[in-house]
């Protein structure tokens, strides 16, 4: 199945299933992320969603640049900082090869939560590094199926193979981290937030 018409059929009724089975994977992420942010940076949030994310760590930043190729994902977000009287995110349907985004532009970048939807992860990562200003950050959480086999990474592969969901790469944690080094960076922190679904959080710095 296509990435966004997947996203986009989601979308109504993602943070309740979110929040209902991940709530602690998100207020990890939140708080580590934290510790990589301060008030003068500028941040590219990719795969931003709903906004679960977004949200929180706006208050940790200056401006954030979120963005998503699911427009109803960016409805739902930008529906929430409007509620919440929230001034500093940009939320617009693109993705990180939209020539609107110069290299050198950002003080970190955010992808939680998507690497293992991306074919070619090299590529996505070898831009980040370019968006990337000198010693600044990228910081990303990444569900590692191939890890190991039990039910929910079981059915993933299956529903991906049926063409239910869209691709998956059944990564492992290593291999995540290898990858990430091999664009260049310099990891920081590498932790696992999830022991059913190992679920990688990195921050590593260009």
């Amino acid at each position: 199945m296509e990435s966004t018409t997947f996203w986009n059929r989601l979308a109504s009724g993602y943070d309740k299933h979110a929040l209902r089975t991940y709530s602690q994977v998100y207020i990890d992420t939140i708080s580590k992320s934290q510790k990589y942010l301060n008030q003068n940076s500028i941040v590219l949030d990719i795969g931003c969603g709903s906004g679960i994310t977004t949200i929180e760590l706006s208050k940790s930043v200056k401006e954030i640049y979120a963005i998503d190729t699911a427009d109803k994902m960016i409805n739902i977000a930008a529906a929430k900082m409007k509620s919440a009287n929230i001034k500093n995110i940009h939320y617009q349907v693109s993705d990180i090869f939209d020539t609107r985004w110069v290299t050198g532009s950002f003080d970190a970048v955010m992808a939680f939560n998507i690497l293992c939807y991306i074919k070619d992860i090299d590529s996505f990562l070898s831009r980040i590094y370019e968006l990337l200003r000198p010693n600044s950050i990228f910081l990303s959480t990444t569900d590692c199926c191939g890890e190991k086999k039990n039910i929910i990474s079981c059915t993933q592969s299956l529903l991906c193979k049926a063409g239910i969901v869209p691709f998956t790469a059944n990564l492992k944690m290593h291999e995540v981290e290898d990858v990430i080094s091999r664009q260049g960076f310099d990891i920081q922190e590498s932790c696992n937030l999830y022991n059913k679904l190992p679920n990688l959080f990195v921050a590593a710095k260009k």
